[in-house]
Order: C-alpha cells, then structure tokens, then sequence
C-alpha cells in the first residue's frame, strides 16, 4: 500500500514538472514614457522705422531709418537679432545753398535680454529688455561721398506682445515696440530713437 501510494506520488510529481516546463514564461512589455514635446522657442520678423544722428567723415548728419529685423529666442529671456537698415541721409552745411542728399544700407546683428517682464493673463505681456548689436552701414551722399562707418548700437527695448489663440494661425504672437539707444562709431557717439512691429510665434513658458 505504502509502495503505491509513492507510486502515485512520483507520477504526480513528474506531470507538474512537465506542465510548469511546457508552460513559456510570461513576457514583460516594458513601454516608454512619450517624451514632453519640446517647447517652441520665440521667433518674429518684424519692421522698424527711426531716426539717428551721427558724423560722416566729420559731417553731422541725421539718418532716416527703414528696416527689417528678425529676433530668435535662443534661451530664455535672450534672444538673437539680424537687422538691415536702408538709410536716408540728411544734413546742413555751412554754405546754405548746398542741399545734403544720400543713401545708405546698414547691416547689424547681436542680441537683447528681458530684464522685466509681466503676463496680463494668457493674452499678452509687456516687458523692459537690454538690446545691443554691432555691425556697420554703407552711406553716401553728394557732399562726402561713399563712406564705410563701423557702429555698436546699445539701447533699452519697451515693448508688448498680443498673443493668438487660434490654433490655425500661421502667426501667434503680434507685437509693437520703442528702441532708445546710442550709436557709437569711431570718434563719435550719437542717439538713435526707433518704433518697430514684429509679427511670429510666442514662446509658451
């Protein structure tokens, strides 16, 4: 009796080895977690409209401004800047019947940082920045002729964005802004004062 139920025993033991061995372990789907998509940076192509003084080859003259300029935010809070400036140029001279009449292309690029700004709910936001950009212009007219004159433009920005929210629009972000700054060039410094538009898209911090 004892010898059977041994028996019996061993036959059991032996099936369930053989299920658990027939049985394919289960299998462990490890999924990864979707990224956060990226946030977009800011970016705007804009216009700008004003005026500078300055000398030409020891002349004073006053510069008209007509510009475009574009603005990427690389981090935040600081943003990069490439402008062209076509340049109207108009003066006095000592002998009243000389009429100072030039032209002139600019070229600047560099950079501007918000120091201050606020968030009037989701719809826009003012801000103060700190804007400075080097490069040179091009300018002639009939009383000194063409004339190559390196500058670094430093000035503070007072600006505003409206913001978008249609989900569609190819331009999120509207904005108006005044640029109040010095213009030094070799041997001179003067004042340059500009209103600019600026159409993109919005950074979402």
């Amino acid at each position: 009796m004892v010898k059977l139920v041994l028996a019996v025993m061993l036959v059991s033991s032996v099936a369930s080895a053989n299920e658990i061995a027939s049985d394919p372990a289960p299998l462990v789907i490890i999924k990864d977690e979707p990224k956060p998509p990226a946030k977009p940076r800011g970016r705007s192509l804009g216009a700008r409209f004003g005026m500078m003084n300055g000398a030409l080859d020891g002349h004073e003259r006053t510069f008209l401004v007509i510009g475009a300029q574009w603005n990427f935010e690389v981090v935040r809070r600081v943003h990069a800047i490439a402008e062209y400036n076509w340049l109207i140029v108009m003066g006095n001279e000592p002998d009243p019947m000389q009429t100072v009449r030039g032209r002139g292309h600019g070229l600047r690029a560099g950079g501007r940082l918000t120091v201050v700004d606020t968030t009037i709910r989701d719809d826009g936001m003012l801000y103060a920045d700190l804007e400075a950009t080097g490069g040179g212009a091009f300018v002639s007219d009939n009383i000194v002729g063409p004339q190559w004159i390196p500058n670094v433009l430093v000035g503070a920005r007072l600006g505003y964005e409206l913001w978008s929210h249609e989900p569609k629009s190819q331009s999120s972000m509207f904005g108006a802004n005044l640029l109040f700054g010095a213009l030094i060039s070799p041997g001179d410094i003067g004042v340059s004062f500009q209103i600019g538009m600026e159409w993109g898209q919005r950074t979402k911090h």
